[in-house]
């Protein structure tokens, strides 16, 4: 809530305190009519020295005065609650509308440092392909060693939360090809040091990206939202390269595949993962959609640097 809404409520509250003192100060009022009307009415009938015309002129004053103003305070008095009433119904409305607000206001916050993240993303892709004598190898680590950092706050995935975000490329290994990870950033480094495994076609998710990107025209991607599921696992063979904390490390994973140029066959893998359930979950409204989009942006910026090479 920013400084004027807090404003705004602050004079809300200032108002139903008048209105709050101003309902009490009537109803005061209004006793003290009632009460004076018939001090006179009895001070008239019992102790004024007056003609008994007089007595009962006064008395009848005296009476008609504590009768009107009760009913005429009663009758402002019922105004006024409902006035207040209105009151803290609209300021019940206007806080309403405020959380309503605040998740939109989050929402466009974020976006707001997505832009912010993928403006300076493309100034790197920019210095990258000015590299000269470099490998494509060593573009792409400059590439996602500061593009990944600029990513993982807007995406909520940093925190508690373990995240990687590796670029794999296609590459012969014994005669076979398979995707290696030639470029990356995790946030646990000394295992993002250790793990070197390489997927074969249709194994793990990379393997299984790849072969989706290279079979399918719809969905060539994977998304899983909890890989520790048993549907989950049996959709994957992941090649007996499985480790014991895969999937407490990689609960939620995305893997897009890309190519470069007019190349009809699929040239690398992006995979991203985090610790988090649901963190890439692709349903409508759901922020690990944003997530989700924010990785294949990311894939499309890589694929742009890989062929310019």
């Amino acid at each position: 809530m920013d400084e004027v809404e807090s404003a705004d409520l602050s004079l809300w509250g200032h108002a139903l305190g008048v209105i709050d003192r101003w309902v009490r100060a009537k109803r005061i009022l209004r006793a003290s009519l009632v009460l004076f009307g018939s001090f006179l009415a009895g001070l008239a009938q019992f102790s004024l020295p007056l003609s008994d015309h007089w007595k009962l002129a006064l008395g009848l004053a005296g009476s008609a005065m504590a009768l009107f103003g009760g009913i005429v305070l009663l009758w402002l008095d019922d105004v006024d609650v409902k006035l207040l009433g209105e009151a803290r119904s609209a300021v019940q409305r206007w806080k309403a509308a405020v959380i309503r607000r605040e998740p939109v206001e989050a929402a466009l916050k974020t976006e707001q440092a997505l832009n912010v993240g993928f403006d300076q993303l493309i100034g790197v892709l920019g210095r990258s392909l000015s590299m000269q004598h470099a490998s494509l190898d060593d573009r792409l680590k400059v590439f996602v060693s500061v593009g990944a950092r600029q990513l993982i706050g807007p995406m909520n995935l940093g925190g508690e939360h373990i995240w990687t975000i590796s670029i794999f490329r296609k590459v012969e290994i014994d005669g076979a090809f398979r995707m290696k990870r030639v470029a990356s950033n995790w946030a646990d480094r000394e295992e993002e040091e250790r793990d070197t495994r390489t997927w074969a076609y249709g194994k793990g998710w990379t393997g299984a990206a790849w072969q989706f990107g290279e079979e399918r025209l719809n969905a060539p991607f994977v998304v899983e939202m909890d890989t520790a599921t048993d549907q989950a696992r049996a959709r994957y063979d992941d090649d007996g390269q499985a480790e014991a904390t895969d999937y407490d490390r990689f609960r939620s994973v995305a893997s897009i595949p890309f190519r470069v140029g007019k190349e009809r066959s699929i040239f690398g893998v992006v995979t991203a993962t985090c610790s988090r359930v649901g963190a890439f979950d692709v349903t409508k409204g759901s922020p690990g959609l944003r997530n989700f989009e924010t990785i294949r942006s990311f894939t499309l910026l890589a694929a742009a640097l890989a062929a310019g090479n």
